[in-house]
C-alpha cells in the first residue's frame, strides 16, 4: 500500500512541477539566435552608414539602430518600452534622420544581449537612466534631445527630473510624469484598476511561466497587431533564457507601493517637455494625465490623439511632424 501511494505522490509531483518546468524550458531559445546575430553586428564607428550596430558603453554593449549620424543637427536618443525594443521606433527613425537629427534608438538594459546583468537591483531606474549618458559619452555627444515610450518614458521622466543639464528637450509618449503616474496607480481608483497587471508582472517565476509556455503564446497574442518585423524581433529577444526576467526586473526593481516616499520620482520637470498620449489608451487614465500637469514646466506641450497605448506604431505619420516641430523649437 505504501508503495502505491509513493507512486501516486510521485506522479502528482511530476504533473504539477516537472512537466510544467520541462514545458517552460522547451519554449526557450537555447540556441541564443538573437544574441548570436547581435554579436555579429559591427561596432559603431564615426562615419558609418545608417543601420544596426553595437555600442560599447561602460562595461556593456548595447544594440542600437542609428540613422543620420553624419547630420549636423542635434542628437536624439529614443527609449523603447516594455516588452519591446528599438524596433518600436522604426516607423519614425527615417523621417527624424531626414529632418537633420542624429538618431540613436538602442535596446535598453536587459533587452540588449550584451547588457543583461543578473538580479533585479541591476535594473533600478537610476541605472537605466545612467545608461543613456554612458551611451551619449561613448558617441561623443554632450547635449541631446530625449524621447521615450511606455517604460522608456518612465526612464526619461526620471532623467528629466534628476539630470536635466544635458537635455535639450524631453518628449514622452503614453506615460505622463512617472512619479505622479505611479502615485495614481496606488491611490486613484481608475488608474489602480488599469495598473492591476503590475502585480502579475512583479511575481517571479509565475509571470515568466505564463508568458513563455506554448512557444510564447501569450506574448504572441500581445504582439498580433504589430508588423511582422517588429513582432519577430520582440519574440526573438524575449525567447532567450533570462531575457524576459531581465525585462520584468524593471518592474521588480521599483517599489511601486512606496513610490510617494521616493523623492527622486516626485520632482517637477524643468526641461522643455512634450507629452503625447492616446485617448483610447487602456493603460493610462485621463485622471493620471491631469494630475501630472501640476509638475510640468512652463514650456510644456500636451497632445492627445485618437489612439491606444502603442502610439508610436499606430500613428507614426501624425507623431513625426509634431515631434520635429517641438525639437526645432527647442534646438538650444
Amino acid at each position: 500500500m505504501k508503495s502505491k501511494w509513493k507512486y501516486i505522490v510521485s506522479g502528482f509531483l511530476f504533473l504539477i512541477i516537472v512537466a510544467p518546468t520541462v514545458y517552460y524550458l522547451a519554449s526557450l531559445d537555447w540556441r541564443y539566435k538573437h544574441t548570436s546575430e547581435t554579436n555579429n553586428l559591427p561596432l559603431y564607428k564615426l562615419g558609418a552608414v545608417d543601420g544596426i550596430y553595437r555600442i560599447k558603453a561602460n562595461n556593456f554593449e548595447f544594440r542600437a539602430r542609428m540613422a543620420g549620424m553624419d547630420n549636423r543637427g542635434p542628437a536624439l536618443i529614443l527609449l523603447h518600452g516594455f516588452p519591446a525594443s528599438s524596433a518600436s521606433w522604426v516607423p519614425l527613425i527615417p523621417s527624424l534622420a531626414k529632418a537633420g537629427y542624429r538618431v540613436i534608438a538602442y535596446d535598453q538594459r536587459g533587452y540588449s544581449p550584451g547588457a543583461r546583468p543578473f538580479g533585479k537591483d541591476a535594473y533600478k531606474i537610476n541605472k537605466l537612466s545612467r545608461d543613456i549618458f554612458d551611451i551619449a559619452d561613448a558617441l561623443g555627444i554632450e547635449k541631446f534631445h530625449l524621447a521615450g515610450h511606455d517604460w522608456g518614458a518612465g526612464v526619461g521622466w526620471y532623467t528629466a527630473m534628476n539630470e536635466p543639464d544635458r537635455l535639450l528637450s524631453w518628449a514622452a509618449f503614453s506615460i505622463p510624469h512617472f512619479g505622479s503616474f505611479l502615485n495614481s496607480a496606488n491611490d486613484d481608483p481608475e488608474q489602480s484598476k488599469r495598473s492591476g497587471y503590475f502585480k502579475f508582472l512583479k511575481t517571479p517565476i509565475y509571470s515568466e511561466f505564463v508568458m513563455t509556455i506554448n512557444r510564447q503564446k501569450a506574448v504572441k497574442s500581445m504582439y498580433s497587431h504589430l508588423p511582422e518585423l517588429v513582432r519577430n524581433e520582440y519574440l526573438s529577444i524575449l525567447s532567450e533564457p533570462m531575457a524576459l526576467t531581465s525585462a520584468l526586473n524593471w518592474y521588480r526593481a521599483i517599489d511601486i507601493e512606496r513610490v510617494s516616499e521616493n523623492a527622486s520620482l516626485q520632482k517637477p520637470v524643468t526641461v522643455p517637455t512634450l507629452f503625447i498620449w492616446g485617448i483610447k489608451d487602456g493603460v493610462v487614465a485621463e485622471s493620471s494625465v491631469a494630475r501630472a500637469r501640476k509638475l510640468m514646466p512652463a514650456s510644456y506641450k500636451e497632445l492627445a490623439f485618437d489612439a491606444g497605448h502603442g502610439i508610436t506604431q499606430e500613428i507614426p505619420e501624425l507623431l513625426v511632424p509634431v515631434l520635429i516641430e517641438f525639437l526645432r523649437d527647442n534646438a538650444s
